[in-house]
């Protein structure tokens, strides 16, 4: 199998693991398995989000659909209210509902399956786009987000590439990173992840009666590779690895949520804007990372993510997240907000082999776009290609599933892997680095020094970039 047909199996696979996980949540188009293109987008279908002042119509429109619908808790966000709905019942795989009443079958024809993305398309050209939204699903994946590859096994090397960065720390610098939590066992065997806290990575199972082993899933370690590359370059930076994708959970017909899942690499615009809307008032983050990303229907900005614009005005912030790794120019959320700065891949054209090599990623080294990294909206580009670093220590079964079926990957706290959502941290990194070493200055205006030098160096087909060892020129 070639690489894209790999890359193109394994978010198969992770979409199959969300939809499997959480019922609540459908991929849209129904059909997307036969597709080349694969899926649209990602969205619930047990709530909706209304403009506010659209509330009223909003709801005599799913009414008129037989959608039964309540809005009880208010608004979430200003202007913007959820709407808890239940669609009609299955029928058919892969759809939502029972056929229209009125559509007739026909022989040899496939039967028209009911969907709430159709439905709420039909709702906002009666009312406006701006009107109503699904609650889409963002996510961390193969092919989406990160990331590009499966984690691969290191030659046993415990150095991380891009090489650790020393410097003279004057003062603390706080990191969220939105993820999939942390592997702790893995943070206190590294030096440059000993600042490193979080969330528990909950797609990383222990192994009975084996102290230190464990099932890695789907995603499982992402967080932590990702903490290791803030690390790398900002070691004295206080790092910490928020569980987002533990948000996303079903809801059983009594109301309450259902145990927690380890399937889900998955959150939601509703329950990631509210999170970041927590993170950014309460947590003291000066540098947030975060890695989710996905595409909504008609590439509309997803709402509720929409009013942090107002949530981080005047405030030293900055806020980073990956362009996704599609190979092309589509832009996903929320990278595609102005208020986010976007980070795309680089590679150095390095094999596996040469993954471990602590030259990579110097200053005058080889560098292009990887193949693998979007190209739409990209504010600065950074190493993102076969970096190495913490990981967990277990075993992986691959995923992208071509006969023979690999063989179970056993790794033991590192990792080589690639994705824009590993090239992402390391900028946040030398966000940081560049603070703590100057007394002073604030976060936005070391983002805009490290911009302006980004744009001093043009990486032909990419366009700024940065290596880590240049977050104090």
């Amino acid at each position: 199998m070639t690489e894209v047909g790999r890359e193109s199996n394994v978010e198969r696979v992770q979409i199959e693991n969300i939809l499997r996980a959480a019922p609540n949540v459908r991929a849209h188009p129904p059909d997307w398995k036969t597709r080349p293109e694969g899926v649209d987008y990602l969205y619930r279908i047990d709530q909706v989000i209304a403009r506010t002042p659209d509330l009223g119509a909003v709801q005599r429109e799913l009414t008129t659909r037989k959608i039964r619908n309540s809005a009880e808790d208010g608004e979430f966000l200003t202007g913007l209210t959820r709407v808890h709905i239940t669609v009609p019942a299955k029928e058919g795989e892969g759809g939502e509902g029972r056929l229209r009443r009125g559509l007739r079958r026909l022989t040899g024809r496939p039967k028209k399956v009911w969907s709430l993305a159709e439905q709420i398309q039909s709702v906002r050209g009666n009312l406006g786009t701006a009107a109503v939204s699904l609650d889409h699903v963002f996510y961390v994946c193969k092919v989406h987000s990160c990331a590009a590859i499966e984690p691969e096994l290191t030659d046993g090397s415990t150095d991380p590439v891009p090489a650790t960065q020393t410097f003279a720390s004057q003062g603390e610098v706080v990191v969220r990173i939105l993820d999939t939590g942390l592997v702790h066992t893995t943070t206190a065997a590294l030096t440059w992840m000993s600042r490193v806290t979080g969330d528990p990575d909950t797609l990383v199972h222990k192994l009975p009666n084996q102290p230190g082993q464990f099932e890695i899933t789907q995603d499982g370690g992402h967080g932590t590779f990702t903490a290791g590359c803030v690390g790398v370059a900002a070691p004295d930076a206080a790092v910490y690895v928020v569980n987002a994708a533990k948000l996303l959970r079903p809801e059983q017909e009594t109301g309450e949520p259902e145990p927690e899942t380890d399937e889900l690499g998955a959150v939601c615009d509703i329950d990631l804007a509210l999170l970041m809307r927590d993170e950014i008032e309460n947590s003291g983050v000066q540098v947030m990372v975060v890695n989710f990303a996905g595409t909504t229907q008609d590439n509309v900005p997803p709402p509720s993510l929409a009013q942090l614009s107002a949530v981080i005005k005047d405030r030293d912030l900055v806020i980073l997240a990956p362009v996704g790794n599609d190979g092309d120019a589509r832009v996903t959320w929320p990278s595609k907000f102005d208020w986010v700065k976007s980070v795309g891949g680089l590679t150095d054209g390095a094999p596996l082999e040469r993954a471990s090599d602590q030259t990579r990623y110097q200053p005058g080294g080889p560098l292009t776009r990887a193949h693998w990294s979007n190209y739409g909206k990209v504010d600065v580009w950074a190493p993102g290609d076969l970096l190495m670093n913490g990981y967990a220590t277990g075993s992986y079964q691959p995923t992208w599933n071509a006969p023979p079926t690999p063989p179970a990957r056993k790794f033991n706290g590192m990792a080589v892997w690639s994705g824009t959502s590993f090239a992402t941290p390391l900028v946040a990194g030398m966000i940081a680095a560049r603070v703590s070493a100057t007394p002073g200055l604030s976060v936005r205006d070391a983002w805009g020094q490290l911009l302006k030098l980004a744009e001093g160096q043009l990486v032909p087909y990419a366009g700024p970039s940065l290596l880590p060892s240049q977050a104090l020129d």
